[in-house]
């Protein structure tokens, strides 16, 4: 547990007044990392099963949600989040991706969120590559199929 005080002190003349407050510090969990299974797909085509294992904290229940954002830089951007799965007890999400986009090497960025009974909150990100779907070779591998 980590604690912060603050501390006042107050002079008028020749009275002095004082006054503390010690308040416990809310950590976010750590300590846990983001599973991607498998880690590479075709959009829409592919399930991945997004996992968050491991995750520790005082300050329960954890709640988890996740989510995934384009940036070829890497960096994120809460504005361009798009939730997969919402805040819940449920530490698996199944789900297609987008596919990425060309110029990022078809790179898309899942991210997991993790909340705590207090409401700390830490973020993880793990990249996929999602390509899109080839509809020539599905479409051979079909008319293969049909004969």
């Amino acid at each position: 547990k980590r604690y912060i005080t603050f501390s006042c002190q107050i002079f008028d003349g020749g009275l002095t007044a004082k006054a503390s407050v010690t308040l416990e510090l809310n950590i976010p969990p750590d300590g846990g990392q983001l599973i991607i299974d498998p880690p590479n797909g075709t959009s829409p085509i592919t399930i991945h099963q997004l996992q968050a294992v491991g995750w520790r904290d005082t300050q329960l229940p954890m709640m988890y949600k996740f989510g995934y954002y384009f940036n070829p830089a890497g960096h994120y951007d809460s504005s361009n989040t798009s939730k997969l799965c919402d805040f819940s007890f449920g530490t698996i999400c199944k789900t297609s991706l987008p596919p990425g986009e060309p110029s990022s090497s078809y790179k898309i960025y899942v991210q997991l969120f993790i909340r705590d009974g207090n409401g700390g909150i830490t973020n993880v990100s793990v990249s996929v590559t999602s390509k899109p779907q080839d509809f020539n070779s599905n479409l051979d591998l079909y008319l293969e199929n049909v004969k």
